[in-house]
C-alpha cells in the first residue's frame, strides 16, 4: 500500500451492528487485516468505550456520519479524524435523528481531514472524495461460527483439554486457545486434529490480546479450580461475555450478570452447557454485553476502594 504510516496507530469505529453499512466496515476491517495495517476495530455506541479507544490512537476512521461523534471532535481538538459518509442528502422522511446527524456534519465538515462519500455532489469541499463503493455483502458459503477464546498462560488447573474435547463435538463453534506456557503432547494431538480449534502458543502482546478479544464473542474460564481472577473484569471491559465454571471462586462473579456458567466435572453436562448458550446478537446476549459496560463503570470505584485499605491503617 502507499503512503503507509506504520508508526501510527489507527482505530477504525463501526456504530453498526447489522445491514449494509456493517458488511461494507468489516469488509474494510478484512481489507486491512490482509495488509498488515496497525489498526484497531470496534463496534460500539459506548461514550465511554469511545473514549479510550481514541484517546490511545493516532487516526480515527469514522465509518458512518452518527450524531454521537461529534462531541469527540471537541474532546480530541488536536487528533485526526478521518470520516466515510454514505448519506450525503437527507432522504425523504428521514428522522430527527438522521436530521441531526446531517446538520451537525454540514456545521463541521471542515474538522476532518478527509471525507469519503460514494456520489458526487456540487461545491464539493477539498477535504471530500469521491470513490465507488466497493463489492461487499458478499454470499458467505458457511454460517458465522461462534468465537470461543481461552486467553491467557496455559495451566493444567485451567481445564484446557476437556474444554478442547467439548468444543472439538460441536461445529458450530471456533475456539482459539492465546497464551505462552507448556501444551502437553495429548492436549497438542487434539488440537491439530480437530479442524475448529486453533492454537497461538507464545506471549500476548497488547495488539494481539487486543484484536482477540473484539473478535470474540465469548471468553472461556471453565476452570476446575481457581482463586479469584482479573480476566472477568478484562473481558468486561472489551464487552465480551464469559463462560464460567460453577465453581465456588467464582461465585462472586454471579452478580456481575455477563456470563453462562457451566458445569466441569461431567464432560457430557458441560457440552450441554455449552450447546445452550446464547447466539451472539440474540437478546439474552446482548443482556449480557450491557451489564459488561455496567461493570466497567464500577472499576474505579473499586480501585479507589481496594487503595484506601491497603493505606489504611488500623
Amino acid at each position: 500500500m502507499k503512503n503507509k504510516e506504520v508508526s501510527k496507530k489507527n482505530l477504525l469505529v463501526n456504530f453498526c451492528r447489522d445491514g449494509g453499512i456493517k458488511q461494507f466496515s468489516d469488509k474494510i476491517c478484512q481489507k486491512l487485516v490482509s495488509e498488515g495495517e496497525n489498526f484497531e476495530y470496534i463496534e460500539t455506541l459506548s461514550y465511554r468505550v469511545l473514549y479510550k479507544a481514541i484517546k490511545q490512537s493516532d487516526t480515527v476512521f469514522f465509518l458512518l456520519n452518527y450524531r454521537k461523534l461529534y462531541l469527540f471532535l471537541f474532546l480530541f481538538p488536536f487528533k485526526e479524524f478521518r470520516l466515510v459518509h454514505h448519506e450525503q442528502v437527507l432522504r425523504v422522511g428521514s428522522g430527527i435523528r438522521d436530521k441531526l446527524s446531517y446538520f451537525l456534519f454540514q456545521v463541521f465538515q471542515k474538522r476532518f481531514s478527509k471525507i469519503i462519500v460514494h456520489d458526487e455532489i456540487a461545491n464539493m469541499p477539498k477535504n471530500m472524495k469521491v470513490l465507488k463503493m466497493p463489492l461487499h455483502g458478499e454470499p458467505v458459503i458457511n454460517k458465522k461460527k461462534i468465537q470461543f477464546l481461552q486467553f491467557g498462560r496455559i495451566e493444567k488447573y485451567k481445564n484446557i483439554e476437556q474444554v478442547v474435547d467439548v468444543v472439538a463435538q460441536i461445529e458450530s463453534i471456533e475456539l482459539t486457545i492465546a497464551g505462552g506456557g507448556q501444551v502437553s503432547d495429548t492436549l497438542l494431538e487434539k488440537i491439530n486434529t480437530a479442524e475448529n480449534i486453533s492454537l497461538i502458543n507464545q506471549y500476548i502482546d497488547d495488539r494481539l490480546r487486543n484484536f482477540l478479544m473484539r473478535n470474540s464473542d465469548y471468553l472461556v474460564l471453565a476452570y476446575q479450580s481457581a482463586s479469584q481472577t482479573g480476566l472477568v473484569d478484562l473481558a468486561c471491559y472489551f464487552n465480551l461475555p464469559q463462560i464460567i465454571s460453577n465453581i465456588t471462586p467464582f461465585n462472586l462473579y454471579k452478580n456481575y450478570k455477563t456470563a453462562c456458567f457451566v458445569d466441569v466435572f461431567s464432560e457430557s453436562t458441560l457440552l450441554g452447557d455449552i450447546n445452550n448458550i446464547p447466539q451472539p446478537e440474540s437478546d439474552e446476549y446482548l443482556q449480557m454485553v450491557s451489564y459488561c459496560d455496567a461493570v466497567n463503570k464500577k472499576q474505579d470505584d473499586e480501585w479507589d476502594h481496594y487503595i484506601s485499605q491497603l493505606m489504611n491503617i488500623e
